[in-house]
């Protein structure tokens, strides 16, 4: 697994238990208005306010962690990099997100196998003169023949285009 997508699932961890954390917060203040400020109630209401913001401070520091291996990986872009299996198939999923003069480009690149044929499926987003364009790579193989199918869907005056290019 890679080193940011690993400190992304530690930061993830991190805000799930501070969640925890807020709910027990508000449980125990609720308890300590009904209990008209027990002090042992009030003690324990104040330790677990403490250990929130010792959470808060590691994923703080966890997350300006992640913006800096983020930015020293490339051009101001990130890159996640995922396998699963799904019905014993493995899948890659390759994320990878950079800016062209401004521009935000994201491509998502999945590889996987169906009956023991490779699929590879590229999607990338781009933007022309604030225009969305999607486009669609899906090479894949049968009797040991490449085929590509390209699609690349765009909006000119709010109307949708769609154009699919297929090699065999």
């Amino acid at each position: 697994m890679n080193l940011i997508v690993f400190v992304h699932v530690i930061t993830m961890v991190g805000v799930m238990l501070l969640m925890m954390i807020m709910m027990i917060i508000i449980v125990t203040m609720v308890l300590e208005v009904l209990m008209m400020m027990v002090v042992f109630v009030h003690v324990m209401t104040m330790v677990v306010v403490m250990i929130l913001m010792m959470i808060m401070i590691i994923i703080i520091v966890t997350m300006v962690l992640e913006v800096l291996m983020m930015v020293v990986w490339g051009l101001h872009g990130d890159h996640a990099d995922l396998a699963f299996y799904i019905d014993d198939i493995r899948h890659d999923m390759i994320l990878v997100t950079f800016y062209i003069d401004d521009i935000r480009q994201d491509m998502i690149l999945v590889t996987f196998y169906v009956d023991y044929i490779r699929h590879d499926m590229i999607l990338v987003t781009f933007y022309i003169d604030d225009i969305r364009h999607d486009m669609i790579l899906v090479t894949f193989y049968i009797d040991d023949i490449r085929h590509d199918v390209i699609l690349v869907t765009f909006y000119i005056d709010d109307i949708r285009h769609d154009v699919i290019l297929v090699t065999f």
